[in-house]
């Protein structure tokens, strides 16, 4: 089933859209959605309206519960967020598992070297993989991304825990997002859990604000 929503209330085309059926269970700060792996939620440009196009500096913020780390796959990805093109400058999140089960991939368009802190090269990408995640526990996942120092910080439930430094700058730029599958819908398998209080911030956000962030939710609450 599809359900489509316009976030101005004034134009009725779909430039939001959710795919498959979705429930609500509570989460850290308010009702988490469940996603079972078909369901997708899409915002594309009409909906965004480049708020999220040549960024210098980028907060990406969730609470996420995987369920489970599937079974290996050829594709060895479980996509949680992508955005819905791979043009230069261009930020993917994957859920990852197989050889680094519960890790997440930052993948940035560009050429842009990195070889510090985790990060490694494949074609005309430079992928950072976070630390590994726990099935069945909610995790505040956040990324701090900024041009000016060429860093990526990632940070679990408030504390920063890993950092990587690339050799040139790629402006972020976020013309659609995909929630809970990959935006080529049924080309690759979808997340299996909950997410919670999805937060996209144009600027960086410090180190108080996201311990701040941590701390508003309740990360013992059983979905």
């Amino acid at each position: 089933t599809q359900t489509f929503a316009d976030s101005s209330k004034v134009n009725p085309a779909p430039v939001e859209r959710m795919i498959g059926t979705t429930y609500t269970s509570p989460g850290p700060v308010g009702q988490a959605v469940f996603f079972d792996g078909e369901t997708s939620f899409m915002a594309y440009s009409d909906t965004l309206k480049d708020k999220l196009v040549d960024l210098t500096t980028f907060t990406f913020s969730v609470w996420i519960y995987a369920d489970k780390f599937p079974a290996e796959s050829a594709d060895k990805n479980r996509y949680f967020f992508t955005t819905q093109s791979w043009s230069v400058g261009d930020m993917h999140l994957q859920f990852v598992w197989g050889e680094f089960p519960g890790s997440c991939q930052v993948c940035i368009s560009g050429n842009s070297k990195a070889p510090t802190g985790g990060m490694f090269e494949e074609k005309n990408f430079s992928h950072y993989r976070t630390p590994q995640l726990e099935t069945s526990k909610w995790t505040l996942f956040t990324i701090v991304y900024d041009t000016n120092t060429n860093t990526i910080k990632y940070y679990a439930d408030g504390n920063l825990v890993d950092s990587a430094v690339y050799t040139e700058s790629v402006p972020v730029q976020i013309a659609g997002i995909s929630l809970g599958n990959h935006y080529e819908i049924g080309k690759y398998p979808g997340f299996e859990g909950y997410l919670d209080d999805l937060r996209i911030y144009n600027r960086m956000l410090s180190d108080v604000e996201i311990m701040a962030l941590a701390q508003m939710g309740n990360a013992t609450v059983v979905p």
